[in-house]
């Protein structure tokens, strides 16, 4: 999307009432976008678009060890949400995990969408609720399209327990004025740092493992699915470099010739866009044995 687009949209977003009548983010809460919120207030919004809208269904799919819900939430249109069952199985059967057809096959596309694995990278958690009521508010028309054709799965949270303790942080840290500088207290999270769950997993590391309950769980959930596409959203340091496919070597030996020249073709695209802007990245894809830093 284009940046004027996002503007378009954020400008559409914050009127006082969309023409679905839903309450925008910046009506619901109070201080969206310049206060971080607990999960729990997180999932109050999403629950009440899940009550005043057919796009959106909550599905709890586990707890963490600290007790919190976790949930996905399910966005397409009222039509595939009321057939979600046989557009799974549909999906499943073609990528030969399913022997059984359905009695009449339905295929989506199936997009899953990942927040916040590191608690502490807390703008992808509460980046939700505007992506949510943006898919289903009708402030982009070519959204209905898109929700025609795809099921969303978004997971709003990995981490709830990480996510809760950073924001209590920061809340504690900080006031009603914002310090900027690098050294104020609210930018020196202590120890243990909201990245990590209850035992301090890190668990954008434990997919392999899954140690964790909360990966247990969400593997459990994934792969009730396999979607076509996942995306894993995360939070740079302010004086980082963007970073993206493909990954550095070594690879998995499991991936296959196909997948590999994906991730190429995925950041060639991606660089490209960031050429154009003048945005700064980093990723591995060499030229003559040079790694592209921009």
């Amino acid at each position: 999307m284009r940046i004027y687009s996002f503007f378009f949209l954020f400008l559409l977003s914050v009127t006082m009432y969309s023409q679905s009548g839903l309450l925008t983010p910046q009506q619901h809460f109070a201080l969206y976008g310049r206060q971080h919120h607990f999960f729990h207030q997180i999932m109050e919004y999403i629950s009440y678009l899940d009550a005043n809208s057919d796009k959106v269904r909550i599905e709890k799919y586990g707890e963490t060890y600290q007790g919190r819900p976790m949930y996905l939430v399910y966005i397409s249109s009222p039509q595939n949400l009321a057939n979600l069952e046989n557009i799974r199985q549909s999906h499943l059967h073609t990528t030969g995990m399913l022997e059984t057809a359905p009695q009449k096959k339905d295929e989506k596309a199936v997009v899953w969408c990942s927040f916040g694995v590191h608690g502490n990278e807390a703008g992808a958690t509460e980046s939700v609720p505007q992506i949510v009521y943006d898919l289903i508010s009708g402030a982009d028309p070519r959204a209905d399209q898109w929700l025609s054709n795809t099921v969303v799965i978004l997971d709003p949270s990995l981490n709830p327990d990480g996510f809760d303790r950073y924001v209590h942080f920061l809340k504690s840290a900080s006031g009603q004025r914002i310090h900027p500088e690098t050294n104020h207290r609210e930018h020196m999270e202590p120890w243990p740092t909201g990245r990590y769950n209850h035992y301090l997993f890190d668990m954008n590391r434990d997919w392999a493992w899954q140690t964790q309950k909360e990966t247990q769980a969400r593997i459990a959930a994934y792969n009730r699915w396999l979607p076509h596409v996942h995306a894993d959203f995360h939070e740079m340091g302010y004086n980082n470099h963007y970073y993206f496919a493909p990954a550095v070597e070594p690879y998995h030996a499991f991936l296959t010739p196909f997948q590999r020249q994906f991730q190429t073709e995925i950041g060639q695209s991606h660089g490209n866009y960031f050429d154009q802007k003048g945005w700064c990245y980093r990723h591995d894809l060499r030229t003559g044995g040079e790694l592209i830093i921009r």
